[in-house]
């Protein structure tokens, strides 16, 4: 077995996005600072900072490698990514997109359609409060115009940053808006420290 502090250290530089991804898919979304401690051909482990409210705690996860790896892949890193599963599948696109603040934004959009397209008196009494239809029109294309722009931001951080389901990355914030591309904005600050 190889049981190496420094190639742990290594790929958790190289691989620090993908780590960070993995941790959110195991642990939820308010996970800190996670690391490699072992890198064996058969098994991988990393530890991660989890914090609910005021508590944190460090946690250990660990996964087998079915089939396990020869020591050039440990050593080159080139498995690290299928060995942590980060890509945007749907269990974790389900995960960003059901945050309490996305559904918000989902429901928002949506209901100002329903009121500029329904001529219905709780729809004018709705749109009132932003001045009338023509200012609900106007709020609806700059949000609309908003998700556009930061679906393209999105879309190139995950081209730069390299991860997997690209599409996935700008549907979601397309969808979403900013609660979404904060996520994005986080694994670029996390490759901006590691450079």
């Amino acid at each position: 077995k190889i049981d190496d502090e420094r190639l742990a250290e290594q790929l958790t530089h190289r691989y620090g996005i993908d780590l960070l991804l993995a941790s959110w898919r195991e642990h939820g979304f308010q996970t800190k600072r996670p690391r490699f401690v072992r890198i064996s051909c058969d098994n991988v482990q990393f530890t991660c900072t989890v914090c609910r409210g005021a508590v944190c705690e460090t946690v250990c996860t660990s996964q087998d490698i079915r089939p396990p790896l020869n020591l050039s892949e440990l050593i080159s890193g080139t498995a690290t990514r299928h060995l942590l599963n980060v890509s945007l599948d749907r269990e974790l696109f389900l995960r960003f997109f059901l945050q309490p603040l996305s559904v918000a934004a989902v429901l928002g959009m949506i209901l100002l359609v329903c009121c500029i397209s329904a001529e219905t008196d709780l729809g004018d009494a709705a749109l009132s409060l932003v001045g009338g239809k023509a200012n609900g029109i106007a709020i609806f294309t700059a949000a609309l115009i908003a998700h556009v722009l930061e679906a393209l931001f999105a879309l190139f951080w995950a081209d730069k940053l390299a991860l997997p389901n690209k599409g996935r990355w700008f549907l979601l914030v397309l969808l979403a808006g900013y609660p979404c591309l904060r996520w994005v904005l986080k694994l670029r600050n996390m490759a901006k420290r590691l450079e």
